[in-house]
């Protein structure tokens, strides 16, 4: 729902169903342990399965990234 949330944000209009193979496409992103923490490697799944669900890479890019930094900002409040 995070990544539904931030497309709205971003002004980008997407439905349910694009946003749960997005969200697979983050965990599948996450397992990959390539970099510390993953970091642009969620984006850039992201962004090569976008195409297949009629979204642009460069929308879903900008998603995942603004998804990435609310998660952060949600965990550290909540360590606060």
């Amino acid at each position: 729902m995070r990544i539904f949330i931030c497309f709205s944000i971003l002004g980008f209009s997407i439905e349910l169903f694009q946003a749960a193979v997005l969200t697979v496409s983050v965990i599948l992103g996450s397992a990959v342990s390539v970099v510390p923490a993953g970091l642009g490697v969620r984006e850039l799944v992201g962004a090569f399965i976008s195409p297949l669900i009629n979204v642009l890479p460069e929308q879903t890019f900008l998603a995942i990234a603004l998804n990435r930094i609310f998660g952060m900002l949600f965990f550290v409040g909540l360590s606060g």
